[in-house]
């Protein structure tokens, strides 16, 4: 969506745990807008409530209660993004739509799996990104054409040689395979075509290419 900037999930997480107001945050980070969620598990379902909070006034501008089942996580996580939109009042083409709700997969299980990666992923420890390729593994042996965990897995086949984990010769070019299946089958993600680069730039050394 143009008009619209989300932060990285890097700058948020450094709130995570402290108390801190909205409008330390909207001055740290210069935002005007901040989407607070709670979610538990009951049973098989999930239960999730999210609040958009107005970082001037610290009021809420909306808030809704989502409960579905776990075998519906995928269509959960396409609500709330057109919510959210709808809510942001951003103006969307059809087009934009469309992405907005984008389902990488319809299979729940792999999408849960694809999530536990990312989890471990996101740990950056030696055990953790090794645990990490056993579930994109597993996603991708449920859904084989997950475009996003096949860019996750170069992802983190890359960060194997990078902490000095194993022999880049042996992992960059499992990330290489593992991208470039991702773009051949989804040619706009954003996630494949990063960790293409990085293999590009950090094993061949084409860095006019890797910019590219």
């Amino acid at each position: 969506i143009p008009s619209l900037s989300v932060k990285a999930r890097s700058s948020v997480f450094t709130y995570k745990g402290k108390d801190v107001t909205p409008q330390q945050v909207a001055n740290d980070l210069s935002v005007q807008t901040i989407l607070n969620g709670r979610v538990r598990q009951r049973g098989d379902q999930v239960v999730l409530n999210i609040e958009l909070v107005d970082t001037s006034t610290g009021n809420q501008i909306w808030g809704d209660q989502y409960v579905q089942k776990m075998t519906d996580l995928v269509e959960l996580q396409s609500q709330i993004a057109r919510d959210v939109s709808g809510r942001l009042r951003a103006r969307l083409s059809g087009d934009q739509k469309q992405r907005v709700a984008k389902n990488f997969t319809e299979n729940t299980e792999a999408y849960r799996l694809y999530l536990r990666g990312r989890h471990h992923w996101n740990k950056r420890k030696p055990e953790d990104i090794r645990k990490s390729v056993e579930y994109f593994q597993q996603a991708i042996d449920t859904n084989p054409t997950y475009a996003l965990a096949y860019a996750a897995l170069a992802e983190a086949y890359i960060l194997i040689p990078n902490y000095r984990l194993g022999n880049p010769k042996d992992y960059y070019p499992k990330a290489r395979a593992a991208a470039t299946k991702a773009i051949e089958i989804d040619g706009s993600l954003a996630e494949a075509h990063n960790a293409l680069a990085s293999v590009v730039c950090n094993y061949d050394w084409m860095f006019a290419d890797a910019e590219r």
